[in-house]
């Protein structure tokens, strides 16, 4: 029996009795001694150990019937987690919280921490994000007080992160990542989540416009492709390359890694990636001048919506359908594509695609030389942009918007001037790099 074992005992014996550190100890025996004798510090004196079972009225030859009994009930308790978050997975959330809510565990016990990051993901799905993040942090703050080989820290960092990034807070659900990795133990367990922390950070990056920075993650672990175990995540990895290689234009990269994750995707049944990759792969194609390629891909897109478990991004479909329509002249389907792509920004409460959408239908009017009605959609996009620090489409909001004024407004085009002029200065004084942020 190790030290730690029997401390363990200790401490449930003396808290199921009531008692405080200060109740047992006397003269012979303090409140620290009897601490590190829980926690089963090593050079704690026999004989005080002794002294302590002597006043629970436990005998030595006990302690292993005790121990068994204690690691049949964290046993239990363990399948119960796991059977919760299988409810989880599988839909049944309300199911997975009752199940989490009736297992009653102290703050210190062991498994407290997991119990609470469960219960913070369950809030997340249902979108109950205050709920969420109370029981995140709760279970960030438990592992703190002891040993973190389970790397519930790291993974509850993670579903911070995601809980920013549906609130649309890219700044925060970055840092929240940024923690995680930090956090991460690489001899832990939940191995999967370094992979998907380091998806996930390049996710926000290039959400956030942060080209570079985001094709950097890609680099960084993309000879570790191999290693990943989640096919979903390997095909972030896939849909990340082709798209941020498509906005630096370099379209045969982007066409390669396209068609190789689309293989990936065909071959696992994952929809979701190949309604992402097809869209980059169309998109290569329409700046190619390949109208027939660029809307076959797109309608392969389009066909995966009804089979997406989550469509929170599908507003980028319709906005880069929008430009094809736009392309062809056929003005009435880029306007109802850009319609469509606003109205699922505003359903999923997808901001930076909401923004483009807005931009979007507001260039689409400038080309029909529509100025007056497209300064309402510039400044619907300027709105966002301003209100969720996203500093490019703010730029291209209001160039927007410059050009919609001129020749009608000189006022209101020299003050939309003026804001570009500083916007420019303000991003040339922090470490992103404007130019950075391609379309």
């Amino acid at each position: 029996m190790d030290d730690q074992e029997m401390g363990k005992i200790i401490r449930r014996v003396r808290k199921e009795r009531g008692f405080r550190l200060e109740d047992l100890a006397d003269e012979n025996i303090s409140p620290a001694t009897i601490s590190n004798i829980e926690r089963g510090v090593p050079h704690v004196n026999h004989e005080r150990a002794m002294y302590l079972l002597e006043k629970l009225n436990l005998e030595l030859k006990d302690l292993p019937k005790l121990i068994m009994g204690e690691k049949r009930k964290f046993d239990e308790y363990l399948y119960y987690l796991k059977s919760a978050d299988i409810k989880r997975e599988i839909g049944d959330i309300q199911g997975a919280l009752e199940k989490l809510d009736s297992l009653q565990l102290s703050d210190d016990h062991p498994l407290a921490p997991m119990l609470f990051y469960l219960k913070g993901k369950c809030h997340k799905d249902l979108q109950n994000f205050n709920r969420a993040k109370r029981n995140l942090y709760k279970a960030i703050q438990l592992t703190s007080q002891q040993s973190d080989h389970t790397n519930i820290e790291a993974v509850s960092f993670l579903e911070l992160a995601i809980c920013e990034y549906f609130q649309n807070d890219l700044d925060n659900a970055l840092k929240f990542t940024e923690s995680g990795i930090d956090a991460f133990q690489h001899d832990g367990e939940r191995q999967d989540a370094w992979y998907l922390l380091q998806a996930n950070k390049g996710l926000y990056l290039e959400r956030m416009g942060r080209i570079g920075s985001a094709m950097k993650v890609v680099e960084d672990n993309w000879d570790d492709l191999s290693k990943m175990e989640n096919v979903q995540v390997k095909l972030v990895f896939y849909w990340l390359r082709s798209e941020l290689n498509y906005r630096l234009e370099m379209d045969e990269e982007a066409s390669r890694y396209a068609m190789e994750g689309l293989e990936l995707a065909r071959i696992n049944r994952k929809f979701s990636s190949t309604h992402s990759l097809s869209t980059v792969l169309g998109s290569v194609y329409l700046r190619q001048g390949e109208l027939d390629k660029a809307e076959d891909s797109f309608m392969n897109a389009l066909g995966c919506i009804g089979k997406l478990e989550s469509k929170e991004s599908i507003a980028n479909i319709y906005i880069r359908l929008g430009s094809l329509y736009k392309l062809k002249d056929q003005h009435d389907q880029a306007a109802q594509a850009l319609e469509k792509a606003i109205q699922t920004g505003k359903e999923y409460n997808d901001i930076p695609r909401l923004t483009s959408a807005y931009i979007a239908m507001g260039e689409l009017l400038l080309f029909k030389g529509q100025q007056r009605e497209a300064v309402e959609y510039f400044n619907e996009a300027l709105h966002f942009a301003t209100k969720h620090n996203l500093k490019k489409r703010e730029h291209r909001a209001l160039y927007g918007l410059a050009s919609s004024w001129k020749g009608i407004d000189e006022q209101e085009f020299q003050k939309c001037m003026m804001s570009m002029h500083e916007l420019q200065g303000q991003l040339r004084q922090t470490e992103r790099v404007f130019f950075d942020e391609v379309d």
